[in-house]
C-alpha cells in the first residue's frame, strides 16, 4: 500500500513542474476563501488558483474517504500542521496574531 507521504511526494513532484506557486507538505491554511472545487491533485489545485481572479493561494485536502478538494484563497493564513493538506503560495506564511 502506498503511503500518505510518498503520495503527497508524488503529487509535489508533478505540481512543482507546472505550478508557480511555493508548495507546503502538511499544511492548511484557514479563511479567505474565494471557492471550493474538486481537484485530484496539488497541481489541478495551482491550476484552478492561476485561472481564478484573485487567487493567491490554495489548500488542497485529501481526506481518507473524500474526493479531494481544493480551497482558493485571496491570501495565506498562517499555517496549521495538517497531514491530509497541501499548501500553495507565494513567498512567507504570515505571522501568528499576537496573543491576546
Amino acid at each position: 500500500m502506498i503511503s500518505i507521504a510518498l503520495l503527497f511526494a508524488a503529487f509535489a513532484i508533478a505540481a512543482s513542474e507546472n505550478c508557480s506557486l511555493d508548495l507546503h507538505m502538511g499544511v492548511r491554511i484557514s479563511g479567505n476563501d474565494v471557492a471550493k472545487v474538486e481537484s485530484p491533485s496539488p497541481a489541478d489545485c495551482c491550476t484552478s488558483c492561476s485561472a481564478h481572479a484573485g487567487c493567491k493561494a490554495f489548500c488542497w485536502v485529501n481526506k481518507s474517504g473524500e474526493a479531494p478538494f481544493c480551497w482558493l484563497k485571496t491570501k495565506a493564513s498562517p499555517p496549521i500542521h495538517d497531514g491530509n493538506c497541501v499548501t500553495g503560495m507565494h513567498g512567507d506564511f504570515p505571522p501568528p496574531p499576537p496573543p491576546s
